[in-house]
Formats: structure tokens, sequence, C-alpha cells
């Protein structure tokens, strides 16, 4: 299914590869995966080294029911012996700071976006620009 993903997000152009080895090979400071290495390997000596990055992982990589993008890039990934991939969540959104579900439960419980940037960003000010 890994393989699958790879080649659904043009990555590769078949599915005749294996997983050699996945591995975090950096990190946003705020500990999201920034770039996702895949070492593949094949029959043919095809062997290629497959990276994604930022936001993009979250899409690629999918949740284990392929029904959806991962929640966050906040994660541990790990190959074992079998060649099975798991990956242990640790968040949800991009990690700015604003729940998109608290959001919406305030502004239910009426509170105004100015407030509600106020909450979720304390001392910060809305101003109008000029271009």
């Amino acid at each position: 299914m890994f393989i699958q993903r790879l080649k659904n997000a043009g990555l590769i152009n078949n599915t005749g590869y294996n997983i050699s080895d996945v591995e975090v090979a950096s990190r946003f400071e705020s500990g999201r995966v920034n770039e996702l290495k895949i070492t593949l390997g094949s029959n043919d000596s095809d062997d290629k080294v497959v990276s994604v990055f930022g936001n993009n992982i979250r899409s690629v990589i999918r949740t284990g029911d392929d029904r959806g993008i991962l929640r966050s890039a906040m994660f541990e990934i790990n190959k074992n012996s079998d060649g099975e991939i798991t990956i242990n969540g640790k968040g949800y959104g991009h990690g700015v700071g604003l729940c998109q579900w608290g959001t919406i439960y305030l502004s239910h419980e009426g509170w105004n976006f100015k407030n509600i940037l106020d909450h979720y960003f304390p001392g910060t000010s809305i101003e109008q620009i000029t271009l």
C-alpha cells in the first residue's frame, strides 16, 4: 500500500519496488517532519531514494485506511524487520496554535472573531494594511 501511495503521488512510475528504509531526514523547529526520505530497492537494480517534503507528506502517506490525509506531520515512522511500516502520530493540524474545533465551539457560544483570535493569539493585534 505504501508503494502504491508513492506511485499515486507521481514519485515513482511503477510498484515494482520494496522499501529498504524510511527515515525522517529533517524536522521543522516545531518537531513536524520537514523531509521524509524513503529508500527503495527493486529486482532490476533500479534502486532509488524518494523524498517527500513538508505538508505534502500528509497527503502522500495518508491514513491507514487511505480515506484521508494524516492529521499532522508530527509523527515518528519506523520499518520493522518484516517490512511493516508503523507511523505513530503526535498531533493534529498544522501546528500554528489555532484549534479549528475550538474556534467553532467558541463561535457557537457567541464569541466574535476578534475575541477568538485574542484567545488563541494573546498580545497580537488586528490591523488593516494598505498596499
